[in-house]
């Protein structure tokens, strides 16, 4: 074996090892942050079953506010962190398995071992979609929570909290260019098969 052709073995190998570990790093931050709202929603739903006459003071309602922004905070914070990670690692995943795709669906029978070899970067490209997107259904269901809430309590406050929420949209993003949601999974999911099946109709004829 050359030097080229061990070099391009370590190369490959160390770039391999930098896309499982940002996949991993942002995996994990994403189901730490979702489950920091949901922690959120059960400390609502406490709080409103601890209250008397189902009517929540407005201390309660402040407090439940701050915290509210703060996980927001957080969030925005996190997704000017890893919202590149995600865009290039998601980038070059879904790229990869494209190409595969569409070379499987012109030749099935070819190369049938690598193909299925290949089945793990498409788990974690599903699998990192499901994590990231975890958060904005998280905040849905905290914020689903808070609007069951807040018609039981009254003031200024309150109703400015309750406008927060209505106009918010808390989740992680591609650096700003798109927002990751689960209905985006079965959007992108769709769009592929389409394109992919486009493109090997063109092929044979």
């Amino acid at each position: 074996m050359s030097v080229s052709h061990i070099s391009m073995l370590v190369g490959s190998m160390f770039s391999a090892t930098i896309f499982v570990f940002n996949a991993m790093l942002v995996m994990v931050l994403s189901d730490a942050l979702a489950e920091c709202f949901r922690a959120f929603c059960d400390k609502a739903r406490f709080t409103a079953n601890q209250a008397s006459d189902r009517h929540i003071p407005t201390e309660l309602v402040e407090n439940m506010r701050a915290l509210y922004n703060e996980l927001s905070r957080i969030t925005l914070a996190m997704d000017h962190i890893v919202g590149s990670i995600t865009l290039v690692t998601l980038l070059a995943d879904g790229l990869y398995i494209f190409q595969v795709l569409l070379l499987f669906l012109k030749n099935p029978e070819e190369n049938l071992v690598a193909h299925i070899s290949n089945i793990p970067i498409a788990v974690r490209f599903f699998l990192m979609l499901y994590f990231v997107s975890s958060v904005h259904s998280e905040w849905l269901s905290a914020k689903s929570c808070l609007l069951r809430l807040l018609p039981h309590t009254g003031g200024m406050e309150v109703l400015r909290f309750f406008m927060q929420i209505t106009t918010d949209k808390v989740s992680l993003t591609a650096a700003g260019l798109v927002s990751f949601t689960r209905p985006l999974i079965l959007a992108l999911l769709g769009a592929v098969l389409s394109y992919e099946i486009i493109l090997v109709q063109f092929e044979t004829q």
